[in-house]
């Protein structure tokens, strides 16, 4: 199967995944996709087209020509019989057309689906044999215009909490950045009474991380209780030095990252949130950990400012309702 993902694989979870489950299955498998900004270990064969910002006209007039060219090419070429393409923006309309031409069986993988649905998207489920959805209730809208099927990304898994000062010890002892940020600010000796809120990105322009922090710049003197807030991140990114609100950005491997949300306090999403969840807001649901989203901060200052100044003696599901289809996966 040649599965085509126009984004960088290493913001591409879900693909990863479908290409291991084809693997266990012994099928071949090729991708082309956007060249990844950070290593990451790809277990299939890779052809990468280049990624142009297309900031002006010229550009994205461009960008619509070499990327219809490089896709169709790539179809064309492919000795795999089968083609995906996942979430296939428009500017890959006669890429997409060409595997139609030539190839047995062209399939779609849909997610961050909003309930709008284009003409180029309606034209593009009635014409796929098979549409993959992330979630029960995108597959039953999808099915109205075309064939769909339900494919989750994972089964979702619930931890137990952690103590946030043994675990935030342990962190600090493995990753050397951290641990100064923490000893800059003393933090170390206050965890017990010093809330972590996180906010887990890639930092890609559909995420509103500067309004997030231009917002903590201005909510840091209205504070009563200081707090910390993560960005967790392979970005390196500078921060202000505020008063009462202590950040700091720091990339942990996926099970340290794990640990950290069981010992958080609120988890912030600025992602849209539509038929389906980022997979950060999965990993915040599987730890327990409340979240919010980009339309509602404001609630940071109310919790902060709070009498308690913690989240953590609230039961999740009144923090956040944990939708049907995501509870289907237990």
């Amino acid at each position: 199967m040649l599965i085509v993902n126009l984004a960088p694989l290493d913001q591409s979870p879900r693909t990863l995944n479908i290409v291991k489950k084809q693997l266990e299955k012994n099928k071949n498998i090729e991708l082309l996709a956007y060249r990844p900004s950070t290593f990451i270990e790809i277990p299939c064969k890779v052809r990468y087209i280049r990624y142009f910002e297309s900031k002006n006209i010229f550009m994205k007039f461009f960008k619509l020509i070499y990327c219809n060219i490089m896709v169709a090419f790539y179809v064309l070429t492919s000795k795999e019989r089968n083609v995906m393409f996942v979430c296939p923006p428009i500017f890959i309309f006669f890429g997409f057309m060409s595997a139609f031409m030539v190839k047995d069986t062209v399939l779609i993988d849909w997610h961050r689906f909003n309930n709008k649905v284009t003409l180029f998207e309606s034209f593009l489920i009635k014409m796929a044999e098979i549409n993959s959805c992330v979630t029960e209730e995108m597959t039953t809208f999808v099915s109205r215009l075309g064939n769909a099927v339900c494919m989750p990304d994972k089964p979702i898994m619930f931890y137990e909490r952690l103590d946030k000062t043994k675990e935030i010890t342990k962190l600090s002892e493995k990753y050397i950045s951290f641990k100064l940020f923490l000893e800059n600010f003393n933090i170390l000796k206050h965890l017990e009474s010093m809330p972590i809120f996180l906010c887990s990105t890639s930092y890609s322009i559909e995420e509103k991380n500067d309004y997030l922090l231009e917002y903590l710049i201005k909510l840091d003197t209205r504070v009563r209780t200081p707090f910390i807030f993560i960005f967790t991140t392979k970005k390196i990114v500078d921060f202000p030095n505020l008063k009462n609100i202590f950040i700091t950005s720091q990339f942990f491997d996926y099970n340290d990252y794990i640990n950290l949300l069981r010992c958080a306090d609120l988890g912030v999403n600025m992602h849209d949130i539509w038929m389906d969840y980022p997979m950060k807001c999965i990993d915040y649901i599987s730890c327990k950990l409340p979240f919010i989203g980009a339309n509602e901060l404001e609630n940071i200052e109310r919790i902060i400012n709070s009498d308690q100044c913690s989240i953590k003696q609230h039961e999740t599901t009144e923090t956040f309702q944990i939708p049907s289809e995501i509870m289907k996966w237990k």
